[in-house]
């Protein structure tokens, strides 16, 4: 994943939890994919990514275009993937969130 600049999703069939997302957030990288399924968590959009309506593939064209022509741009969205990705897809963000709701249930 560290060989491209941007991640396309271009798959129409919702996936719940689309772990290759994940992977690129992970690795730093802009999403850009089609507005449905687990994806529309995971791309926050103008902040990691852009999420287009699905088989609007001229959208999508335009979306790719502006991150391949624009290199900040493009940095941006990859710092803000890792963030999001570590701050509520991580092992660590789970770990944490499962600590708070056992403690809230023993009263802890």
């Amino acid at each position: 994943m560290y060989f491209f600049d941007v991640f396309i999703l271009p798959s129409i069939n919702p996936d719940p939890l689309p772990t290759v997302v994940l992977e690129s957030m992970a690795s730093g990288k802009p999403i850009v994919a089609y507005k449905h399924g687990g994806v529309v968590e995971m791309v926050k959009e103008g902040e990691n990514g852009f999420l287009v309506n699905i088989r609007d593939t001229k959208e999508m064209g335009k979306k790719i275009d502006v991150l391949l022509d624009n290199k900040d741009l493009r940095i941006k969205f990859g710092e803000n993937s890792l963030l999001r990705e570590r701050k509520l897809f991580s092992i660590d963000s789970y770990i944490n969130k499962f600590q708070k709701v056992y403690k809230e249930l023993t009263n802890k």
